[in-house]
C-alpha cells in the first residue's frame, strides 16, 4: 500500500505503542536500530503477491514537541527508491484519548506529518 498509494514520499502515523499493558498491540514492521541490516520483502511470503523490496533505517530522531520517534526510512523497489517518514506518536494511551500535554503534542504531530509529506494529494496514512 505505501508503494503503491503514495508519490515519492510517503508519511506514516502510527498512533499506538507496539507493546502496552503486556500485551502486543502492533507488529513491528520498521526497523529499530540504525546499525540492523536492511530488511527483505520476499514476494512469496505472506500474500504470495511477487511484491519484493528492501526496508533500511536511514535516520531516527525523538522530536520532543510532537513527543514523535521519527524514523526516515528507505523502502527500495527493484531500482527505484521512495522515502517513507514514520512518525511513532506514544502519547495516545489505550482505551482512552489523549489530555493535556498529549493532545497538545499530537496537535504538533499533525503538523510535522504534513511538513513531512510531499503535498495535499498524497494521503498521509494513520493507524493505530
Amino acid at each position: 500500500m505505501v508503494w503503491q498509494e503514495t508519490s515519492d514520499v510517503a508519511v506514516i502515523v502510527m498512533l499506538t505503542k507496539t507493546f502496552e499493558l503486556g500485551r502486543d498491540k502492533c507488529f513491528q514492521y520498521f526497523p529499530e536500530k540504525l546499525d540492523d541490516k536492511p530488511w527483505t520483502v520476499d514476494g512469496d511470503e505472506e500474500f504470495g503477491d511477487g511484491f519484493k523490496a528492501t526496508i533500511r533505517l536511514l535516520e531516527k530522531t525523538k522530536d520532543k514537541r510532537s513527543s514523535c520517534t521519527v524514523r526516515k526510512i528507505s523502502l527500495k523497489v527493484g531500482e527505484k527508491e521512495k522515502i517513507v517518514w514514520h512518525l511513532l506518536f506514544k502519547g495516545w494511551p489505550d482505551f482512552n484519548v489523549p489530555e493535556g500535554d498529549d493532545r497538545n503534542a499530537l496537535l504538533e504531530a499533525i503538523k510535522l506529518a504534513n511538513e513531512k509529506n510531499s503535498g495535499p494529494q498524497n494521503p498521509l496514512i494513520v493507524h493505530c
